[in-house]
């Protein structure tokens, strides 16, 4: 598959997008981490629970099954813990019932080698069959722009 980027303004045709593309990509049965940051208690700038509930509707559309997925963060607050940021999560709209998916909060790792050194990926999208990236470019005032990997 070639590189290639697409602009839309569109959220239905995004979606639309999506699940013709993914058609092409994903197999049904196939297990898929949506990966994404479900929102910081108090700030209001992440990812509609409404959008990530049309894109796992996509991926089922596909026959799909997919996840939600995020991990626990580092730092002292309230999606520090497994149980807090789903507690977190749902405050947003992220719950089984409302996204029409598993919501997966976990902070089980699996140790890669790398070239210098070992470190810990999640292990939720490493098992899965597939993932999809929902990531929106954030403006952190202590280290410019953040986004995902």
């Amino acid at each position: 598959m070639k590189n290639e980027a697409t602009f839309m303004t569109n959220e239905d045709a995004l979606v639309a997008f999506l699940r013709k593309r993914w058609k092409r990509v994903f197999q049904p049965r196939e297990r898929i981490a949506v990966k994404l940051h479900m929102g910081e208690p108090g700030n209001r700038y992440f990812l509609p629970a409404r959008f990530t509930r049309s894109v796992v509707a996509a991926l089922r559309d596909c026959g799909c099954n997919p996840f939600v997925f995020d991990s626990p963060v580092v730092y002292a607050g309230p999606r520090n813990g497994v149980e807090t940021y789903l507690r977190a999560a749902a405050e947003h709209g992220y719950t089984e019932e409302s996204i029409g998916a598993p919501i997966v909060v976990s902070n089980r790792s699996t140790p890669l080698r790398g070239a210098h050194m070992t470190y810990h990926a999640s292990s939720e999208p490493l098992e899965a069959d597939g993932v999809v990236l929902l990531t929106h470019v954030k403006g952190h005032i202590a280290c410019g722009m953040g986004g995902a990997m």
